[in-house]
Parts: C-alpha cells; structure tokens; sequence
C-alpha cells in the first residue's frame, strides 16, 4: 500500500477533507460549464426514465419530453439532481478513499463514479414523480402538486444517499484503524 492511501486511511480527517475537495471541484466544473445541467444530467435522467418506462425521448425547448397516456412531461435542468450529484461525488470519493486509493485517484474517480449513480437514481425519481402525477395529483387540489413532488424526491434521493453513506462508512475496506478505549 502505497504511504498516500495508508495516510488516507489513518485520518477520517483527510478523507473527509479530500472528499469536500471532490464536492467542491464538482461544483466549479459544474460553475464552468452549466450546459452540463440540462444537456448531461437532465438527459441522463429523462433517457433513464423513458427506458424503464418504454417512452421516446424528444429534445424540446428547455429539456427533453418524455411523451406519455397523461400527457406530456418535460425533464429541466432544474430536475438534473447536481445537487445530489455533488453529494454522490463526496461520498463515493470517501468510499474510494476507504477501498484504498490515492487522494489524487480518488477525487476524480469519485467525481466519474457519481454521474452514473446519480443519472439512475434520478431516472428513478423522474419515474416516479411520473407515478405521481398520473395516479396521485388528479386527486388533490394543484397547490399540493410542487410539495409532493419534493417529498417524492427526498422519498428516493435520501435513502439513495444514506445507502452510500453506509457502504462508505461500513463496507468498505480497509476500515480506519481506532485505537481501544478501556
């Protein structure tokens, strides 16, 4: 093992610090280049979406349309997840961090493992915000309509990142070594 990846290991301190840096240089890549919201994450999502629920996928104005039976849904930019993305990148810099890889290794290779994870999971939130508009909001009056779909979000984003967060903090190995208290 190489001295970065055991000095890694020995501090929680540094991993998380290297993590945070992962988080942050996703933020300014995201600062620099913001056609990443719409024409990455949001088209990842929206091709997610359409593949678990067998409907085409049309870029339109804004973002891309999945066409469905209760009409037409248009996945943003503001439906990307960079948020969770950014989130996904400082936990799976911690997990590679964890597994043994250097800080240098670790924070780009985090960033790249996040797009993926969060493109899935956002596809599934997409799907069942879906779910929601076609079984759901028919049924209530429209001002719950935006509350709902931020609790559909949290309902799939949270568990998502809580099940990282355990695979970071549990599974992973080699574990931080701590000293025995008495």
């Amino acid at each position: 093992m190489s001295p970065d990846a055991a000095s890694t290991l020995e501090s929680p301190l540094r991993a998380w610090s290297a993590s945070v840096c992962a988080g942050i240089a996703g933020l300014g890549l995201l600062s620099l280049r913001p056609d990443l919201e719409r024409d990455l994450f949001a088209q990842g999502a929206a091709r997610v979406a359409g593949f678990l629920t067998g409907a085409p996928v049309f870029p339109v104005d804004g973002g891309w349309q999945l066409p469905l039976a209760g009409g037409p849904v248009v996945v943003t930019a503001d439906c990307s997840g960079t948020d969770f993305f950014l989130l996904g990148a400082v936990l799976m810099t911690r997990l590679l961090l964890r597994r043994g890889a250097r800080v240098w290794l670790a924070v780009p290779g985090g960033l790249f493992a996040a797009v993926p994870f969060t493109l899935g999971v956002n596809g599934l939130r997409v799907v069942a915000v879906l779910q929601l508009h076609h079984w759901v909001l028919p049924h209530l009056p429209p001002v719950y309509g935006p509350f709902l779909h931020l609790v559909v979000g949290t309902a799939v984003f949270l568990p998502c990142l809580i099940l990282l967060h355990l695979a970071s903090e549990h599974h992973a190995r080699p574990r931080f070594s701590r000293p025995h208290s008495r």
